[in-house]
């Protein structure tokens, strides 16, 4: 996108030569800051340990959406809108890593009125190029992602639905 248009995006890339340690302390530093973010939004949610291991990817990603959309200093635009000139649209959406909810099933078809019309699911991320209230989550059943806007939000964490111990986090 920098290389098509230089005109719209004025970013300029600049590289370190191989070898210097000292040129790239403030990467190894933001790294050590995400990581940070990553555990806590893991623990938050109260993952068990295996599941930590298979989630840490979608923490990460939801942890550099949220990185985004956050200003250096009050009154300057942040990196997100001064990338694409708006804001994202999921601001007035925005949810709990880890947050369980319930989605309406499309797939069941016609269902007795008191059969569940609904399947648990975790909040893991904001569907890229889709409307601000499109959700990723992950059905619990299945453990598969899938994309939703009819969720119906619990207020709880994945970790307090499970009734999982949280002193052992």
């Amino acid at each position: 996108i920098c290389k098509e248009n230089p005109d719209l995006v004025h970013i300029t890339f600049e590289f370190t030569s191989p070898g210097t340690p000292q040129q790239s302390g403030s990467v190894k530093c933001r790294l050590a800051t995400m990581y940070g973010k990553i555990r806590a939004m893991l623990n938050k949610a109260g993952f068990e340990t295996a599941t930590r291991g298979k989630m840490w990817a979608e923490a990460a990603n939801t942890a550099t959406d949220n990185e985004n959309i956050l200003s250096e200093s009050k009154g300057e635009r942040c990196s997100y809108e001064q990338f694409y000139g708006k804001m994202p649209e999921y601001i007035p959406f925005m949810c709990t890593f880890g947050e369980v909810g319930i989605v309406k099933n499309v797939h069941q078809g016609k269902v007795w009125k008191l059969e569940n019309k609904g399947i648990p699911a975790i909040f893991v991320g904001y569907a890229k190029e889709h409307a601000g209230n499109v959700y990723k989550t992950l059905n619990l059943q299945t453990r598969k992602t899938l994309l939703c806007r009819d969720v119906q939000w619990l207020g709880k964490t994945y970790g307090e639905y499970m009734q999982l111990d949280q002193s052992a986090v």
